[in-house]
């Protein structure tokens, strides 16, 4: 059986689908200890991290250094940059 990738849109299908069962009062339980509600917190972190920038340049005179959009004090080396963007798109990767 060959690898699925998973789409954020399957994610978000299938969030909603935790809730409204959440909602209507018929609540799945996955495992011991394993809701929908910890399926839903789960669903969200896992959105998070596709939406998670890529670190770049902030050009001119400062090519050696880098920042991610949410945090552009934040100051990366180009290495860490560049294992910061590898690894955010083996996540991607891993979600499309």
């Amino acid at each position: 059986m060959g690898e699925r990738k998973v789409s954020i849109n399957n994610l978000l299908v299938l969030r909603s689908w935790l809730q409204d069962n959440i909602d209507c009062d018929s609540e799945l339980m996955f495992a011991e200890g394993i809701d929908s509600n910890s399926m839903i917190k789960v669903i969200d972190k896992v959105i998070k991290i596709a939406d998670i920038p890529e670190a770049k340049t902030k050009g001119g005179n400062w090519r050696e250094y880098y920042y991610v959009r949410d945090q552009p004090d934040y100051e990366l080396s180009r290495v860490e940059a560049m294992h910061w963007n590898e690894s955010l798109r083996k996540a991607k990767k891993l979600l499309s």
